[in-house]
């Protein structure tokens, strides 16, 4: 019992005693900081890493349109003296230095004095910065829109097949920033990297980069901003086909065996490009058409070569017109007259009665000499069909449609020109 006395008397007044020293300690500190405000109510401190305030509004920086585009050190040091109870708990945030910007008209680079103002009112201090000058440099903000070229080195087209032009889908670009750089820009274009080797066109629409160049070299320009910063590139890609070229004849009588009929092209195949699903099943390609009845012993014409609508076919064999020569060495001609009474009509209006108005004229007829020696009117079938022009009648007249001449019981006879006769249409 006495031993638990002794132990608790020796707590109670160990805790008595460091309740004090705790008392103790706060007191000194005020003491201190009565005594420092008191005895040095002027303090120094250095502060680090102030940020640099380069502002143009209502200078004449501004009214001839200049930026600022960089600073030289944006991080000062300054050593400040004041008042210790205000500038005591000051950071290096509460201060700002202030470039003096005067007297700019021009885009470069200026040495501007910095001067120290504190971001809080009504503090008194003095101080020294370091460095006292910064350089700042003034440009002009231009936009200049540039073409975009593709590049992509490492895409190959397989055996057989043609790589085309490679194009950005967008295929322009707008760069923003000091006038210096941008106009330092000459050409741009959009590259990719990636290795392939292809059969079909594709769209790449990762691994592009845009790539700036002055000349022919490239460039790194920090400081802009563009339109775009995604990019799309379309890599066409081709078959190569060699195809024959064949002729169409139009107007051509009924039964007349035209496979049969030879004739010279100046040139009989051509090289072509597209893509694979146009030409793959493609055996041959007719280029051009004749009409038939302009067809005699020594004609020739020479047509352009003309692809089908929508079939994006390539020439590569950079010919652009064909020649097709009848010589017809075996053929000759013979002259018969055709009467209205050897005229057929046929798809009349059931309301009226067509009646050929023309007598006679002659026609030419070509042929082999065999064929053309027992030729005779009876052989010719010379059609008036009415169909082409029945919308137009519409009363008793007098009208003009072509008409139709062929000779169906021999094989390499046809009449040449085109060939039309008057009528009369009465109502019934």
């Amino acid at each position: 019992m006495k031993l638990k006395k002794i132990k608790d008397g020796f707590l109670a007044t160990l805790g008595k005693d460091i309740a004090m020293r705790v008392y103790s300690f706060l007191l000194a500190i005020l003491a201190w900081f009565v005594i420092s405000v008191s005895v040095f109510p002027t303090t120094t401190i250095t502060f680090k890493d102030i940020a640099v305030d380069v502002e143009i509004s209502g200078t004449s920086a501004e009214r001839n349109n200049l930026n600022v585009i960089s600073v030289s050190n944006e991080n000062i040091k300054a050593v400040v003296k004041g008042n210790r109870s205000e500038i005591g708990g000051m950071t290096s945030a509460d201060f700002i230095a202030k470039a003096e910007v005067s007297n700019i008209t021009s885009a470069g680079d200026y040495e501007l004095l910095l001067t120290l103002e504190c971001v809080k009112n009504n503090v008194d201090f003095e101080y020294t910065i370091y460095p006292d000058k910064v350089t700042v440099g003034f440009d002009r903000i231009v936009s200049k829109t540039f073409e975009l070229d593709a590049y992509v080195p490492n895409i190959k087209a397989e055996d057989g097949y043609l790589k085309g032009e490679a194009e950005v889908t967008v295929p322009t670009i707008t760069i923003s920033g000091p006038e210096e750089k941008v106009e330092y820009i000459t050409s741009c274009a959009v590259q990719n990297l990636s290795e392939m080797t292809l059969t079909d066109s594709v769209e790449l629409t990762e691994g592009n980069e845009l790539v700036l160049y002055h000349n022919n070299t490239v460039t790194v320009q920090e400081g802009l901003t563009y339109s775009k910063n995604s990019f799309a590139i379309n890599v066409p890609v081709n078959m190569r086909k060699t195809v024959p070229l064949k002729v169409a004849f139009t107007n051509v009588p009924a039964g007349f065996p035209i496979d049969k009929l030879e004739y010279n092209q100046s040139i009989s195949e051509i090289e072509i490009a597209a893509p694979r699903e146009n030409i793959e099943n493609l055996d041959e390609l007719t280029v051009c058409t004749i009409d038939f009845r302009k067809v005699e012993k020594g004609y020739s014409v020479t047509k352009e070569i003309e692809f089908p609508e929508g079939m994006e076919i390539e020439n590569l064999s950079e010919v652009s017109e064909v020649t097709v020569d009848f010589p017809l060495e075996e053929f000759t001609t013979r002259v018969i007259t055709i009467s209205r009474d050897d005229i057929t009509v046929i798809n009349s209006p059931a309301d009226y009665n067509i009646i050929p108005v023309t007598t006679g004229w002659d026609v030419t007829f070509i042929g082999t000499e065999e064929e053309l020696e027992d030729l005779s009117v009876h052989d010719i079938l010379v059609q008036l069909d009415v169909s082409s022009v029945a919308s137009s009648i519409t009363g008793n007249d007098y009208f003009r449609a072509p008409i139709s001449i062929s000779v169906p019981d021999k094989d390499f006879v046809w009449a040449f020109g085109s060939h039309t006769v008057a009528f009369q249409a009465t109502e019934k």
